[in-house]
């Protein structure tokens, strides 16, 4: 999933993840 990209476009860091997952 680290090599993903988020809906912004920008590359998907291991906070990130969290933060999706928590607002999710």
């Amino acid at each position: 999933m680290a090599g993903r990209v988020d809906v912004d476009g920008n590359p998907i860091k291991p906070m990130t993840i969290c933060m999706i997952g928590l607002s999710a």
